[in-house]
């Protein structure tokens, strides 16, 4: 929910934005959603693959790689921008450090003066050039061509400090314990696992061939490589002939038939430089004859919207008319009128909330928890902490407060237990077609209008696009009580200065005139798709609990009701959306 993040990410000048271009994405929902995917799934690579994983996917999918090379100092800047990621790289694998460690460490690479080779300008390129590299430098890299001419090294003697995992797996230093000369040997055979592993990354780091150099050498036998090639012997590796080590190679060679063994005379002369060999034919790449349909992608809330004010959004926030929020804070803090209804309105504040309630342990709710999150969210986000009492209490009231849903009418959040909530679920849903005339069909009959007020007459003026493809959206939080499966979505719009604004009249004003009451809708598909998919003999009207929109700023222990919105659509709307609307839908 870091947009703010993101729109600052894409002015740093590796990806060719500039300020007006950046405008011209964010008025285009399609363009915008696209990047903030980007943005998650360099977050998704960090997290799963690495510094390199992730450089990978800036480069590549965000187009750093292009627009740099398009720049008249191309190479130049290409050349820095990985020399930078392999200082990241190595320091991520010698420290253990998480992304938020590393950036601390890279601003303070910069910012000192630096007097180790590792931060020497390179050559823009090094494609001819040999790489001497370590076997840990060089983990998650590859290289067209790797030569090993080492990997007969044995592995280091037992050290004197003894360290090893006993039986429950717990990392143990022995300092001269009676099972001292038991646990040396055993810290040896984990340094000796580890060789092996190390001789592993080693070989796997070549893309096309790998040479490893291998003979009757001195303590060659106490090597990882030794028993990769020769297993268990009784035999002397001192007593091994050329011929007897060609022969076990040979097995092996047998069975992998990608492996070549050449015996190498160490009497004859170096050859002459290996030169070029001309060129084959030019290839020619085929021609796609295939039709790619137009109408076909990812959608958002906003980009089906066609409109409507922009305000169905992936990740719907806070619905301001203007860019306030830094006034109302400085007015407010130096005008002492602290309160809920007073504190910055607008997506910053939004996000700011939304953080808050994501990050919260509802199982560990006291007033002190709640203020050390308020606290962190409030720093994070840029907001004076003078508004920290205003935010704790707020947020006790909210899981506090009863939420009057059917079957527990004094449950509150407080009461949920460990492990039955899940935060920012994203959702992926496959839509057969959307259009207003769909939208029409499916709602026809399924409102009430005491409840959805004139939500048919907005339906019916929506400007929805046609589009088909996939529909993504996320959802702020869903829950589980007593078997029943709720969906939460936190809304810190301004309905007015007091709690009387917030009662069950004007939230069903709000969620017809932010078409709430359709994304909604969509959510409870979503929902509906995944617990069929979990849940065993799956039935909506049993297992399905609600929805429950909860407007964060009126919510009030001591007024029922009042800031909570709760609903459930029709199991015929289900039934029709999963036939008409999605793909390969069932009757939920």
């Amino acid at each position: 929910a870091q947009t703010g993040l993101a729109r600052e990410a894409m002015l740093c000048g590796l990806l060719g934005i500039n300020a007006n271009r950046l405008d011209e994405i964010l008025c285009d929902d399609l363009l915008w959603d696209s990047w903030l995917e980007r943005f998650r799934e360099l977050s998704d690579a960090f997290h799963y693959g690495g510094v390199v994983s992730m450089s990978t996917c800036l480069l590549d999918k965000c187009g750093a790689r292009q627009f740099l090379l398009s720049q008249l100092d191309g190479e130049r800047r290409l050349t820095n921008l990985l020399h930078c990621v392999e200082l990241v790289h190595n320091q991520a694998l010698e420290s253990g450090s998480g992304i938020e460690r590393l950036v601390v460490w890279l601003e303070k690479r910069i910012c000192l003066p630096q007097e180790d080779e590792t931060t020497l300008l390179r050559l823009e390129s090094d494609d001819e050039a040999v790489k001497i590299s370590t076997i840990h430098a060089s983990k998650g890299l590859q290289y067209p061509v790797v030569f090993l001419p080492f990997a007969w090294d044995a592995t280091s003697k037992p050290p004197d400090k003894v360290i090893f995992h006993d039986e429950n797996q717990t990392l143990t230093l022995d300092l001269g314990s009676e099972q001292f000369q038991v646990n040396r040997q055993k810290s040896f055979a984990e340094q000796d696992a580890e060789s092996m592993r190390l001789l592993y990354v080693a070989m796997t780091r070549a893309e096309f061939r790998c040479y490893i150099v291998w003979g009757a050498i001195s303590q060659a036998d106490a090597s990882p490589l030794y028993r990769l090639i020769h297993g268990k012997t009784e035999k002397l590796f001192k007593d091994y002939s050329y011929s007897d080590i060609l022969a076990d190679l040979g097995k092996i060679s047998q069975h992998a038939p990608g492996i070549v063994v050449k015996l190498i005379d160490l009497n004859e002369q170096a050859g002459s430089n290996l030169q070029p060999t001309e060129m084959g034919p030019k290839l020619v790449c085929r021609e796609f004859k295939g039709e790619i349909r137009k109408d076909w992608h990812i959608s958002s809330f906003s980009s089906i919207s066609g409109g409507h004010e922009k305000q169905i959004q992936p990740k719907d926030l806070d619905i301001s008319n203007s860019n306030t929020s830094i006034f109302q804070q400085e007015q407010s803090v130096s005008t002492g009128t602290l309160s809920i209804f007073s504190f910055p309105r607008g997506p910053e504040a939004g996000t700011c909330l939304h953080e808050l309630f994501e990050k919260l342990d509802f199982c560990n709710i006291s007033f002190e928890a709640i203020e050390v999150q308020a606290k962190n969210c409030l720093l994070r986000n840029g907001y004076d902490p003078l508004w920290l009492p205003v935010i704790t209490n707020m947020t006790m009231e909210v899981v506090c407060a009863p939420l009057q849903i059917e079957d527990d009418y004094d449950f509150s959040l407080s009461q949920l237990k460990p492990g039955s909530w899940l935060t920012e679920m994203e959702f992926i849903l496959p839509l057969k077609v959307l259009n207003s005339s769909c939208l029409k069909e499916l709602f026809s009959g399924q409102l009430n209008p005491l409840k959805h007020t004139n939500f048919a007459d907005l339906i019916s003026s929506l400007r929805i696009q046609e589009t088909r493809g996939m529909l993504l959206g996320f959802i702020d939080m869903i829950f589980e009580h007593n078997g029943r499966y709720y969906i939460i979505d936190w809304k810190s719009n301004h309905l007015g200065n007091s709690i009387e604004d917030y009662g069950q009249d004007n939230l069903s004003r709000s969620m017809t005139e932010h078409a709430y009451i359709l994304q909604y809708h969509l959510y409870a598909l979503a929902l509906d798709r995944l617990l069929a998919q979990k849940i065993p003999d799956y039935d909506y009207q049993k297992h399905f609990g609600g929805i429950v929109y909860i407007f964060l700023r009126g919510v009030s222990s001591k007024f029922n009701g009042s800031g909570v919105y709760i609903d459930k659509p029709t199991v015929d709307f289900i039934k029709r959306a999963n036939i008409f609307l999605l793909d390969a839908g069932s009757d939920g």
